[in-house]
């Protein structure tokens, strides 16, 4: 927008300064040549040939490989010239002797204003040619399907200063953090989960070349050098996946998931992770660590997780994206979910385990397997001498061991939680497996 501030940037006085010079010097030695048939009209006539003149100049030249800034090029040196010819061609037709130099006068007073409108003109054309970056040209879609949405876009553009040479880059970005969750739900399955994916994969390669920028982005925060880190692949990766996202509006859509379908696909990412690397998992929940995870531990664990979100099927995968829980940054999570979070520190548990395996436990036992799943733990020996038949062995084993796992230190807590203890033995070529819970527990 134009406003009287914008007559003192320096940017703007020097292009008025320079315009001035040039066609008051054009105008005053063309003048010369009209002197002898029109000595009383000659500057009225010489401005209006130096103002159109540079006109037709200046628009082919502020194009910049587009179509004409005829707007641009008519306020910078059209407009000056025509009020100075006006008032020269007036003075003229009063007066007996012109005093040319109030047309001079006038000349610089409108070139300065032009000089200003003019940069606001060169803005309004080129918030058209801002989509023309290939980074950018995603948001340029924004027109044919979200033409409310759109204009919003023109206004923020149109009201900010971008005539002293501001970047557009983050009044778009801005606005379409904003309307993000419209454009992923009104878009394609695929384009979701491209969009994502893109953003993932831009997380890996900064957490290999700029771990900073990668922990700031993880916690919400763009950082300002993001552009200037990333390689041009990876911001190109991004931008095409955005336009796909905004052209696929009303494609294919499986739709969004409700809070307790988002909620299972995050546990279960969750899970993996601790099942996977326990003590990422552990650094993410910041249990069972004594310091603080570090900012490496941090991006790594949300990578992680993501990954495994991104290996569901498509469908569910982008009905996740578009949830309340992934793009509401406010939205939390129910009690039931934490409380299935909270199991997933027993698959850490578990993972952590099964690096020491085997163990052996007396002279005829061996722990040669521990796993845990939804909420049932389960270990595998291997048993070496002889024990008789499954059924006398399952007998003696409800009878010396179950009671003592229903009141264990360790056992007891878990089992009251809704936890399930499975014991398997390899038992003469077969698996004898007894499982203890609640029930059990409680008939004792």
């Amino acid at each position: 927008m134009f406003e009287i501030d914008d007559l003192a940037n320096p940017v703007v006085l020097g292009q008025a300064i320079g315009a001035f010079a040039i066609m008051s010097a054009l105008s005053a030695g063309l003048a010369g040549a009209f002197k002898q048939q029109l000595p009383r009209f000659a500057h009225s006539i010489s401005l209006v040939i130096v103002g159109a003149v540079a006109s037709v100049l200046g628009a082919f030249g502020f194009a910049d490989g587009g179509p004409p800034a005829w707007l641009v090029a008519g306020l910078q040196y059209g407009l000056p010239c025509a009020a100075a010819a006006l008032v020269a061609f007036i003075l003229g037709l009063i007066t007996q002797k012109a005093q040319y130099l109030w047309a001079y006068v006038v000349l610089a007073v409108f070139a300065a204003v032009g000089s200003a409108g003019s940069n606001v003109a060169q803005y309004y054309a080129d918030d058209e040619r801002i989509f023309d970056d290939p980074l950018m040209k995603g948001f340029a879609a924004i027109e044919d399907h979200y033409p409310l949405a759109w204009a919003e876009l023109k206004r923020d553009l149109r009201a900010a200063d971008l005539s002293v040479g501001k970047s557009a880059a983050p009044i778009v970005q801005t606005f379409y953090a904003k309307h993000q969750l419209e454009f992923f739900r009104m878009a394609s399955d695929e384009a979701v989960a491209g969009v994502q994916k893109s953003v993932t994969r831009k997380l890996e390669y900064l957490a290999n070349s700029n771990p900073t920028a990668c922990v700031s982005l993880v916690s919400g925060k763009v950082p300002s050098e993001l552009s200037s880190v990333l390689p041009y692949s990876i911001k190109l990766e991004e931008a095409e996946s955005i336009e796909n996202l905004i052209r696929s509006s009303g494609g294919s859509s499986s739709g969004v998931a409700g809070q307790e379908e988002a909620e299972a696909l995050l546990v279960s990412a969750i899970q993996t992770l601790a099942d996977q690397e326990p003590e990422l998992f552990y650094a993410y929940v910041e249990d069972g660590v004594s310091e603080p995870p570090s900012d490496e531990e941090t991006y790594r664990s949300f990578i992680a997780i993501s990954k495994n979100l991104e290996s569901h099927p498509v469908d569910k995968y982008a009905r996740f994206v578009r949830s309340d829980l992934w793009l509401v940054s406010d939205n939390s999570m129910s009690e039931a979910a934490e409380v299935e979070l909270a199991l997933a520190a027993l698959y850490a548990d578990a993972a952590i385990t099964r690096r020491e395996l085997p163990i052996q436990i007396d002279q005829s036992t061996t722990l040669v397997n521990v796993s845990f799943n939804g909420r049932s733990y389960v270990y595998r020996y291997g048993l070496t001498g002889l024990f008789g038949s499954a059924a006398d062995f399952r007998k003696w084993f409800e009878r010396e061991n179950v009671p003592n796992i229903c009141i264990g230190e360790d056992t007891a807590p878990l089992i009251e939680f809704g936890v399930s203890f499975i014991y398997e033995y390899e038992l003469n070529g077969a698996i004898v497996a007894i499982p203890i819970d609640q029930a059990i527990c409680r008939k004792l």
